[in-house]
């Protein structure tokens, strides 16, 4: 499993484990940081000091650098 820490983000301040996304983009160069992420990859990330992980899924044309995580699970 692929830690991708540093691309996470979070949609809200709510407590919904379906609010995560991750983006490999970085915008001061407008290059894909990652580019052997694909959708279905199983990924960990942490969060709040607390550790999760979840599926990738292209959350657009298959050319951006952002992706929806699904399924989402803590690490208890």
């Amino acid at each position: 499993m692929r830690d991708i820490t540093k691309y996470i983000g979070k949609d809200s301040d709510t407590e919904k484990l379906t609010d995560f996304y991750a983006d490999f983009e970085d915008y001061t160069t407008g290059i894909k940081e990652i580019d052997d992420i694909e959708s279905g990859d199983m990924v960990g990330w942490v969060w709040d000091n607390k550790r999760y992980f979840g599926i990738i899924r292209d959350s657009g044309s298959g050319k951006d650098a952002l992706f929806d995580l699904r399924d989402v699970k803590i690490l208890e």
